[in-house]
This record gives C-alpha cells, structure tokens and sequence, in this order.
C-alpha cells in the first residue's frame, strides 16, 4: 500500500496525485491518499471520477496506521537537514530502499526498482515537476476532462462556460492573490506585479490577433480597482462564486486557447490540460522569492517575463 499526504488547493492535491498514480503503476501498488483539512483548505479532486487504485480519506496523514514507522520519521529528519543538490538526492533514493519517499522541493530521481520490493510506502512532498509522471501524462489529462466530473447537474452548468471560452482567441490571465499575501507567505510568493501582466498582456497581443483576455482571480474587485488600465484591453472578468467556485475558475481556465499565469500551480494544471497544441503560454521569470530556484515546474516552450 501508499500511503501519501494530499496538501495544499487543487493545483497541489492534482500534482500529488499525478505522482502518486504514477507510482502505483509503477510499483502495482493501491493508493491511500490521507486529507486533513486543518490548513483551511478544501479537498478538491474527489469532484473528479479519480483512478479506481486510488482512495481518499479525509484523516490527518498516516492516522490509519497503528502507529508511525520509525523509518520514515528517522530519513525525513536527515533529508529536510541536507542542501538540495546531489547529496540530498543521493540520500532519498537510499530512503526509497525503506519504502520513503519525502522531497523537500523539486525533482529528484527516485530508485523505482528499490520502491517495488516494498511491501508499504510513505510518501510524502509535493512533486511539482512534469517528470514525475509525463508516462502517464494521457492518462492523467483523460482523468481531469470535463466528462469526469462527478456531478452531472453542475457538469451541464460549466460545459456551457467552456465552450463559449473555446470559440474565441481567449487567453487566461491568472492574477493570484489570497493567501499569497499572509504574512508566512508573501515574502516566498508574492512574486508577479502589475508589470509582469502588463507586459505579458502586450506579448499575446503582439502574437495574435482578436484576442478576449479572462481576467481569473481571487480577489477580482481588487484587480478591477487596482489594474484599472485593463480596461484599455478586451477583458472579461470571471466571478465564479460559492463552494465550487475554484472548480469552475479551473475547468473555465483550462479551456482557454493561451495563457497569462502566475506563480501558482492551479495556473500550471490549467496550461498543461488545455488541448490547444498552439497554445502561447508566459510566465514569471521566477517562481519564488527565495534563494531556491524552483527549475523544474517550467516548461519547454513558455515565454518567460523577468520579475
């Protein structure tokens, strides 16, 4: 059995999960995904028909078990301590041997061959990177269609949306805000400025002609205020509200032909599930205000904007 922690919003919890599918291919190995709502987030990818070797449980992580290995604890403790680098990566794939797998940040390359001898995995990180799972890519997009949408009265309701953002030359522009600006985090992640998007908006319009900008964001009456000069551009400004109003942002998001994204992995999930192969995609320079370049999140082809 897996046993993985689900963290963070939706672009978090499809990363994980991505992994984790992966994984279990890999190892032929079921999944139990733990969920612990404690950080105020909610859970999300359960709105989608998942993998059937995958089970979430709304639980704090590993509370199913009798208690929690001592290996995991024991290699968690030297990997977090260690610099990212060769070292570190060295040291996780001997922790594959014992059935972990914990990585701080980034890619690293695991030891699969050691993982499936492993009767029980603990797995625990958040994945961000393409090469996790780009052998499974078809069948990880195929998961996050419209038509696995679970509910089907609310299926009907975004289909509509979609397919009026299919028909013309739209492009997503995802302005991330919200917890972004606590205190714990703004200093990590505040990273795309009003600059950013004004010169990644002048990029597209360069590029193609007659395009519709869907101006996507948590705090949408401060982007109306604030960035005033988008009244200057064709914009449409999406406020999706209620429980499933970060579902709707999502599968509205990833029907757009191109992309204007911020530093945030629901803006990444959007990019990589959209089926236009000519898709024109910016993005920041950086990805966090901290030393640690995060590298492995972007992609080949994105036009990136220095910030």
């Amino acid at each position: 059995m897996i046993s993985a922690q689900l963290m963070g919003g939706l672009g978090n919890q499809i990363f994980i999960y991505a992994f984790c599918k992966t994984l279990a291919h890999r190892t032929d190995q079921n999944v139990l995904l733990y969920f612990d709502s404690e950080d105020g987030r909610e859970l999300q990818i359960n709105k989608f028909k998942i993998d059937s070797r995958i089970t979430i449980v709304k639980a704090p992580f590993l509370s199913k078990m009798e208690s929690v290995p001592k290996e995991y604890v024991i290699w968690r403790k030297i990997i977090e301590h260690l610099p990212k680098g060769k070292l570190q990566n060295g040291v996780i794939r001997v922790a594959n041997g014992f059935g972990v797998v914990f990585v701080p940040e980034g890619y690293s390359e695991l030891n699969y061959k050691a993982l499936k001898k492993c009767e029980n995995i603990i797995v625990n990180g958040f994945f961000q990177c393409e090469k996790y799972f780009e052998e499974l890519s078809d069948a990880i997009k195929r998961d996050f269609m419209l038509e696995n949408i679970i509910d089907s009265e609310y299926l009907k309701k975004i289909m509509n949306k979609s397919l009026q953002v299919q028909e013309n030359n739209s492009v997503c522009v995802h302005i991330r805000r919200g917890d972004f600006l606590k205190d714990e985090y703004k200093n990590r992640f505040l990273v795309c400025d009003e600059k950013y998007y004004k010169e990644a908006m002048e990029y597209i319009e360069k590029k193609i002609d007659g395009v519709t900008f869907y101006i996507f964001s948590d705090s949408i009456e401060w982007v109306k205020e604030k960035f005033d000069w988008l009244k200057h551009y064709n914009t449409i400004y999406v406020n999706n509200g209620g429980e499933l109003a970060v579902l709707e942002d999502f599968v509205m998001m990833k029907a757009c032909n191109h992309f204007v994204m911020s530093n945030s992995t629901l803006s990444w999930w959007a990019q990589y599930l959209c089926e236009n192969e000519r898709k024109i995609v910016v993005a920041p320079s950086k990805w966090l205000n901290t030393g640690y370049d995060n590298a492995d999140i972007y992609q080949v082809g994105w036009h990136l904007i220095s910030v």
